[in-house]
């Protein structure tokens, strides 16, 4: 048995996973310099909702806050799916 807290089993999941929380956080951060591109050539996309419903300023509670909105639920799933799994499960 191993002594991790948890086991991924799907590691193909656990790549989706990385790729897409790179890429909703690097849209939380455009969110910081949107000012400062507005009327410029580089896009920022328009209307970019958090998960949280919470503007984002790229302080830490932001950082913490959407990457657990991002995360748990995402970690929930994969955990019903049996992705994850806590050791003392396989018991």
């Amino acid at each position: 048995m191993d002594t991790n807290d948890f086991n991924i089993v799907d590691f193909h999941w656990s790549q989706e996973l990385e790729n897409e929380y790179t890429e909703y956080m690097s849209k939380c951060e455009a969110q910081i310099d949107r000012d400062f591109y507005e009327g410029t050539d580089l896009e920022v996309e328009d209307e970019f909702e958090t998960l949280s419903g919470q503007p984002f300023c790229g302080c830490g509670t932001c950082y913490v806050r959407e990457e657990l909105f991002f995360l748990v639920p995402r970690i929930i799933e994969a955990y019903k799916k049996g992705q994850i799994v806590v050791p003392e499960d396989e018991k």
